[in-house]
C-alpha cells in the first residue's frame, strides 16, 4: 500500500509542478508589452532637419509635385 501512494503522490507532484511551470509562462507572455509609438508628419524644411534630435525616426518619404512631405516615428 505505500508503494501505492508513493505512485500516486509522485504523479500528483509532477502534475503540480507542470502547472506552475506553465503558469509562470503564461505570467511572463502576460507581462510583455508592445512598444507604443508617435508620428508625425513635416515637410523637408528645416524643421525636419532638426526633428531627429527629439529622438524621432524617418520611416517614409513622399516626394508631390515639388512638395516633399516626411514622416517620423518614436517610441512613446
Amino acid at each position: 500500500m505505500t508503494k501505492a501512494f508513493r505512485q500516486i503522490g509522485m504523479v500528483v507532484l509532477v502534475v503540480l509542478a507542470a502547472s506552475g511551470v506553465w503558469q509562470a509562462a503564461a505570467q511572463v507572455e502576460v507581462k510583455k508589452e508592445r512598444p507604443k509609438w508617435e508620428y508625425t508628419v513635416t515637410d523637408a524644411g528645416p524643421t525636419g532637419q532638426r526633428i531627429g534630435e527629439d529622438g524621432w525616426e524617418l520611416v517614409a518619404v513622399n516626394s508631390n509635385g515639388g512638395h516633399t512631405l516626411l514622416y517620423f516615428k518614436r517610441q512613446k
